[in-house]
């Protein structure tokens, strides 16, 4: 369901039939509709839908203690065969375990999932503690597949995409992306990961899937999908 204002036009000259319309609309919305987000699309125009397309955060919530999420973070880290504390310590730096986390750029959430990802990992609320964690682990699990278990390397890709290390042949030369790979790894420091199968699996016949990462990066495995 999606709302959207009838004029188009910048947000930095709001009018009171703005406002006004705004403010019917959210009153109108039944309260089983969920949460409810916003963005401006080509044309200038506001919506304010219940279906999430890269928005503002529906609520602010405060970081949560890394105990209150060991469960979630076991359960799916085991099921991509990851070890947990490398997870623990990837949303560390990503959001400091804040559910609530909206970066510039319009990730979202514990492991800062960007809307692209989330769609391809068949994330349909980021902003759920479950969800976000359980599509993270996924795409660092095939980050590393990719780049044949080097961390560093998956690291960087899970902040830059992919492309950008391979076209640099190793974490890019970006502030943000070294700063990112320090981080993590002086939490974790370790260069080589094997990625695990989930003992459920283990021995089982899995066939080839072919994904298209976000950035374009086209990725064959036979890991099990989202």
């Amino acid at each position: 369901m999606t709302f959207r204002t009838s004029t188009p036009r910048p947000l930095w000259k709001p009018s009171l039939r703005l406002i006004s319309s705004l403010f019917l609309l959210l009153w109108a919305v039944p309260l089983w509709a969920g949460h409810l987000y916003t963005y401006v699309d080509r044309k200038g125009v506001l919506h304010i839908t219940d279906l999430w397309r890269g928005g503002s955060a529906p609520v602010t919530k405060a970081a949560l203690p890394p105990s209150s999420l060991e469960g979630i973070i076991r359960q799916e880290s085991q099921k991509q065969g990851l070890d947990p504390s490398l997870v623990k310590a990837i949303i560390q730096v990503e959001s400091g375990f804040n559910p609530g986390a909206l970066s510039s750029k319009g990730a979202v959430g514990l492991m800062q999932l960007m809307p692209d990802t989330a769609r391809l990992y068949g994330v349909k609320d980021p902003w759920n503690t479950a969800q976000n964690v359980k599509a993270g682990t996924a795409y660092l699990r095939d980050l590393l597949q990719y780049f044949d278990g080097d961390l560093e390397k998956a690291l960087a890709a899970y902040n830059a995409g992919p492309k950008a290390v391979k076209d640099y042949g190793g974490v890019p030369p970006f502030p943000e992306t070294q700063r990112y790979v320090r981080g993590i790894l002086s939490l974790y420091p370790r260069r080589k990961i094997r990625v695990k199968a989930s003992s459920k699996r283990k021995g089982s016949f899995r066939p080839i899937r072919r994904i298209r990462l976000p950035d374009g990066t086209i990725l064959y495995t036979n890991m099990p999908g989202p």
